[in-house]
């Protein structure tokens, strides 16, 4: 409802308060009765809960027909009503009454069912039979356990059943009536207290207002009062806003309703006000002050209750259409979710009211204050004030409002990103959030809207970002041919992902060879620093650029490439061993050709490695592991691999032989076995290279040599014996006759290698 609708005239309103001084207007505050729904029978008893267990408080009701009804406040459309299901039904209580964290809603009359919301509809449960009056719950035995009582019974929820006790007071002729469940005593303590009807015949003729009290093991009864007439259900509450809880009830005939003060020893009792005679009556705080009143109905009236400190006083707030059965059910809540108490009345005439208190000046906009700059994602204080056309605060405005972002630099447009607080609720005309949080670093305006289309709109707030806490680097080209240069680019992010400006990037090389513009820079308004790789050796290779940023680093690994053009015999080296090199003859390429050439330590994927590790395994003893080199040549025109080169080239791959004794160094493999070996790729094996008929040791340089006819992963190290068996490492167990043969054969080639 617009605040600034709040003045005209509406049925069933009654205003409280005009002050105006200087024909200026100042304050006001009114009653105002609204119609929630119809419900096709004299609406019932009440309660307002989150019933579906989703964040949302909803008014659940019955008529007289054996319908239950669901209300829902959908803003901007109004209340929207669903059926439950069928049941004859006088009174209804949400309650977690298996203590499993899940409302649920409880009504009786002749029976005690429950209703249970599925995700997407209502199913009814029966718990017991033969129960009359009211329904309520609470943790009557003050052991943390919720349960329901009707009547005299107690129902437990035992994790598969329902148990049902009674509190075994009184004859079968009394009829208990309203029940609930407080600490009425103000001891800390939670007691039931039950109306018990008198009988037309009995030991008793009286009412009584009765107490139980859990002594452990059983019910304990005493009497609170005595009438010669009857009660309605009682109410337990602190009605005169004090610290002590009270016992309230009213009595049949006389209207009346009392208060029962314990004081130690006896029950102290006082007649409040004669309140009407319907069939319910609630306390709240009925006007959002923080106040409990009382709220009842006397024919057509509607009345409140309060206690001013000495004595209770009765006002009329509104009215109710006058009918035979008048109001049957009442209850207060915040049932449109707005942070607001209203007052429900469920009617006989078949309509369920809503009443409400409101107080206002008229509200021109909203006031926000908030800083000019904030960190993304810390939080910071934003005040909302409610403002009236003079820029004045609304004095005793409550309600509840929007908050949106949009861009300081068009407020039609959506910022983006959304800030954490969505919404809040003015008191007193003002709202403190105190952690609000945004995450996306721009320039924006915080906007609050509340359901009568009134603004406000923020200040520019420039939101800054975090520190660095990631580090990306790429560079443009990644793969270069020597003498050419490539872009390295640095990007800086927060933990959410924001651009972080004026930051220190340091630059270094860390492995291979070439040069970097600059050592060091600040990254841009864009959270980025560029420099420029230049690698002009004539040399394959990969280069590893690292930047560093505190303790955060990064690398990137830039290729190198030397191109081989057609009838220029090309001689290239690897940057990181000048004695793996490879000779291609003019005759071998009939394109440009990139070359690279990449030791075992620079295969960057885990295919790769483990393709090779594999390899190794299965020649352990005859290779020079750690020597393996991968040799590219690459199309310039579309990087495809070249293939097959039209003649073949020469390759050379070092080894060590530091004390010229003929055998590899930390290995016994002799030099004269050394040989090429390439990867079979399929089989994961080191085979020897057969290309061409050269394949050989280079003692005087320590290299072997050997043509190929296609670049791939290469080693050096001895061929494979035959039978697969290792005539080094042969052990007797192995000599059988084809092991045996192999021993033979090894010898024979030895003698004639001494000759």
């Amino acid at each position: 409802m617009s605040e600034h609708l709040r003045h005209k005239v509406f049925t069933g309103v009654l205003a409280i308060a005009i002050i105006i001084i200087n024909n200026q207007f100042l304050f006001s505050a009114e009653w105002k009765r609204d119609t929630v729904g119809s419900g096709n029978g004299k609406m019932q008893h009440i309660a307002v809960g989150d019933g579906r267990n989703d964040g949302t408080n909803r008014i659940y009701i019955a008529n007289d027909e054996g319908s239950m009804y669901e209300f829902s406040w959908v803003q901007g459309t109004g209340w929207k009503k669903v059926k439950m299901g069928d049941a004859d039904v006088s009174a209804v209580a949400i309650a977690k009454g298996r203590n499993d964290g899940i409302n649920r809603v409880y009504a009786c009359n002749d029976s005690l069912y429950e209703f249970s919301f599925s995700g997407s509809s209502w199913t009814k449960a029966l718990i017991a039979t033969g129960t009359h009056g009211r329904i309520t719950a609470g943790d009557g035995r003050n052991d943390g356990k919720i349960r329901l009582y009707s009547q005299h019974y107690e129902f437990s929820w035992t994790g598969s059943n329902w148990t049902q006790g009674n509190f075994n007071y009184g004859t079968s002729t009394h009829w208990y009536g309203g029940v609930i469940v407080g600490n009425g005593r103000s001891d800390g303590v939670n007691r039931v207290y039950v109306v018990i009807d008198s009988a037309e015949t009995g030991p008793n003729t009286q009412s009584e207002l009765a107490e139980y009290t859990w002594n452990g093991s059983s019910w304990n009864g005493s009497i609170v009062s005595l009438i010669g007439g009857s009660f309605y259900s009682p109410i337990v509450g602190k009605g005169r806003n004090d610290s002590k809880n009270r016992v309230y009830v009213v009595e049949i005939p006389s209207k009346q309703l009392s208060e029962y003060s314990w004081n130690t020893s006896l029950w102290n009792k006082i007649d409040i006000a004669e309140v009407g005679a319907s069939y319910d009556y609630t306390m709240a705080k009925g006007r959002n002050d923080g106040n409990n009143r009382f709220y009842c109905v006397e024919g057509s009236a509607v009345n409140e209750v309060l206690w001013d400190g000495n004595n209770y006083s009765l006002e009329k707030i509104c009215s109710v259409p006058a009918n035979l059965y008048g109001t049957r059910g009442l209850i207060a809540g915040d049932a449109k979710n707005d942070g607001m108490i209203n007052v429900y009345l469920g009617h006989s005439d078949g309509y369920l009211y809503e009443t409400g208190y409101y107080t206002y000046d008229d509200i021109d906009h909203y006031e926000i204050s908030i800083s000019t700059y904030v960190l993304a994602g810390s939080s910071f204080t934003m005040i909302v004030t409610a403002k009236d056309s003079s820029n004045n605060t609304v004095q005793n405005y409550s309600g509840q409002v929007t908050i949106q972002t949009v861009l300081a630099s068009n407020n039609s447009l959506a910022s983006g990103n959304v800030p954490a607080v969505t919404n809040t609720t003015l008191t007193n005309a003002v709202a403190t959030i105190t952690n609000q949080t945004y995450t996306k670093t721009e320039s924006i305006k915080f906007k609050i809207t509340d359901s009568n289309g009134i603004t406000g709109i923020s200040n520019a707030v420039q939101v800054l970002a975090q520190a660095v806490s990631a580090v990306s680097i790429t560079a443009n080209p990644q793969s270069i041919i020597s003498g050419q240069s490539s872009v390295v680019t640095v990007t800086l992010t927060d933990i959410y992902g924001n651009r972080v400006q004026n930051t220190n990037v340091n630059f270094c090389i860390t492995k291979g060879s070439g040069t970097i513009s600059i050592s060091s820079g600040t990254s841009d308004n864009n959270g980025e620093i560029t420099a420029t790789f230049i690698n002009g050796t004539a040399k394959p290779g990969i280069t590893v650029v690292r930047a560093i940023v505190g303790n955060l680093t990064r690398d990137i690994t830039i290729n190198t490439a030397v191109l081989v053009i057609p009838g220029v015999e090309g001689i290239i080296t690897a940057t990181e061993d000048p004695e793996t090199r490879v000779t291609i003859p003019p005759d071998a390429v009939n394109v440009n050709v990139k070359v690279t050439i990449n030791l075992k330590v620079d295969l960057d994927t885990s295919t790769e490695l483990t393709m090779i590790d594999s390899a190794n395994n299965k020649a352990l003893g005859r290779i020079i592991a750690d020597i393996v080199r991968k040799f590219i040549a690459k199309k310039e025109s579309d990087n495809t691999d070249y293939g097959d080169f039209l003649n073949p080239v020469t390759i050379e791959i070092p080894y060590k032989d530091n004390n010229d004794d003929n055998i590899v160094d930390g290995t016994a493999i002799n030099v004269a076995d050394l040989k090429v070996l390439r990867l079979n790729e399929t089989l994961q094996e080191w085979e020897l290279v057969k290309d061409s008929s050269i394949n050989r040791v280079d003692k005087e340089n320590k290299v072997v040599k050997c043509e190929v006819q296609h670049f791939s992963y290469y080693t050096i190290g001895t061929a494979a014996a035959s039978n697969n068996v290792n005539i080094d490492t042969v052990k007797p167990a192995q000599l059988h006759l084809g092991a045996a043969n192999a021993v033979k054969k090894k010898i024979k080639e030895l003698k004639e290698k001494m000759q």
